[in-house]
């Protein structure tokens, strides 16, 4: 039942920050988890992908950690649905 529902829906989200005079003012999407089956992102000087941490570390369990960007690489991240579409196989 779910791979049905999962395979029929089509959904596209593109966000695109321009470089803006006060970064400090802007706000972005916030931290989220990536709900899709695969997101794209097209890194920048700028930055800002983070990681939440599943295991401890020297950071903790369920801490943010910044993602140093590297200009000109494309990130795939895995998005909820797929994790759950995979788990239920």
């Amino acid at each position: 039942m779910t791979q049905k529902l999962i395979l029929g829906v089509k959904i596209v989200n593109m966000n695109y920050y321009p470089p803006f005079p006060n970064p400090e003012l802007t706000v972005g999407v916030g931290r989220h988890s990536d709900l899709g089956t695969i997101t794209a992102l097209l890194q920048d000087e700028i930055g800002g992908l983070y990681v939440k941490m599943e295991e401890e570390n020297d950071a903790g369990k369920g801490e943010w950690l910044e993602i140093p960007p590297i200009p000109g690489a494309l990130v795939i991240n895995i998005g909820d649905i797929l994790e759950v579409w995979y788990l239920e196989i």
